[in-house]
């Protein structure tokens, strides 16, 4: 038997009391994702150690080279996060061994009528170890709401880059982003000690309070590249210098072994070609197959 589960209108949402039917009938629909990766060197190459996946996320590998990092494509084969989804994400790369992740296509974080969904990504570098977190952008659908938590631990001589972007609204669609939620928590630590911790916090009608000279002036979309290596100070200047050919606001400051780079534009399209040429300078590395 094929049964359906009407699914709550647009205006019972943010603000508009769902029935108590939708409500049930959205619990039992609600996605509990996971995935888990590690990876570890053997004679030179990093190859794959552990793979689990969990709730419609799978990672697909991409062929290389021998003696390249290894390339790890994810796949929401649900196509996005509804209201109360969760997914989890824990990385671990091994002494030597060297991994880009990536995703397929952007992340679609749909309306929501009741609970925000929820995105935890854990990374963990043993030494000498190497990892490139670059997910394409997120996208937040009027209505949406997203909480997602950062945490990385990491040896004193590893590399990290998170490169994250966030786009607010369809704007192709002419899509406005009213009333929604995104939270965004970073905390990276080295060694015992904790050197980085950011936090992002914007709720309400995200569209109004972006257009804010004080908040974004305008921006529909921003990105933040984060570098952690023992040369990341040395990258400054020629990464100013990229950033300032770019139609973007922009900006990059290094400190404590750590480059930080913020970007943001009224049109996503040109944060995204500002980011992939970031990325291209920092990694001497062309844009992943799948941007």
């Amino acid at each position: 038997m094929i049964s359906a589960v009407p699914l709550p209108s647009d205006a019972d949402c943010f603000g508009k009391s769902a029935s108590a039917n939708n409500l049930a009938a959205l619990e039992q629909l609600r996605v509990q994702a996971f995935l888990r990766l590690s990876v570890h060197q053997q004679e030179g190459c990093t190859r794959l150690l552990d793979l689990a996946e969990g709730g419609g996320y799978r990672i697909k590998f991409p062929s290389v080279a021998p003696n390249q990092a290894m390339d790890a494509v994810i796949v929401n084969t649900g196509g996005g996060l509804l209201g109360a989804d969760s997914f989890t994400m824990r990385v671990d790369v091994g002494a030597g061994a060297a991994l880009m992740v990536t995703t397929q296509s952007a992340e679609k974080v749909y309306r929501t009528i009741q609970e925000a969904s929820r995105v935890t990504i854990e990374l963990s570098l043993q030494n000498a170890a190497t990892l490139h977190w670059m997910p394409q952008e997120c996208i937040l659908f009027d209505g949406a709401a997203l909480k997602r938590q950062i945490h990385a631990t990491m040896a004193q001589d590893s590399t990290l880059l998170i490169a994250e972007s966030m786009t607010f609204g369809r704007l192709a669609m002419g899509e406005i982003m009213g009333a929604g939620l995104f939270k965004d928590r970073w905390r990276i630590k080295r060694g015992e000690n904790l050197v980085f911790a950011d936090d992002f916090s914007l709720d309400g009608a995200i569209a109004t309070k972006l257009d804010h000279p004080a908040i974004g002036g305008g921006t529909r979309g921003m990105a933040t590249l984060l570098l952690l290596a023992p040369d990341a100070e040395a990258r400054l200047e020629p990464i100013r210098e990229i950033i300032r050919q770019d139609a973007v606001e922009s900006g990059a400051s290094a400190w404590n072994g750590m480059l930080l780079v913020r970007m943001m534009a009224a049109d996503p399209a040109l944060v995204r070609t500002a980011m992939i040429r970031t990325l291209t300078q920092i990694r001497g590395l062309p844009a992943p197959r799948s941007w």
